[in-house]
């Protein structure tokens, strides 16, 4: 299942802000490129359509 375009975006943010946090959270941002690129998949699409990231993108700049 294909990612949209502004579920990428709000992936990047999520892990763009965990990079930036402490390196105990490395794990976490794992978990997130794993979930992304897995089979669950399809469940964080729905899980990112819920998430409310106003303006994904302008986070990225």
């Amino acid at each position: 299942m294909e990612l949209t375009s502004r579920q990428q975006d709000t992936v990047q943010v999520i892990q763009t802000a965990l990079k930036k946090m402490d390196d105990k959270y490395a794990a976490a941002n794992a978990v997130v490129a794993t979930a992304v690129k897995g089979a669950a998949a399809s469940a964080v699409t729905k899980a990112l359509d819920t998430l409310t990231i106003a303006n994904p993108e302008k986070l990225l700049t």
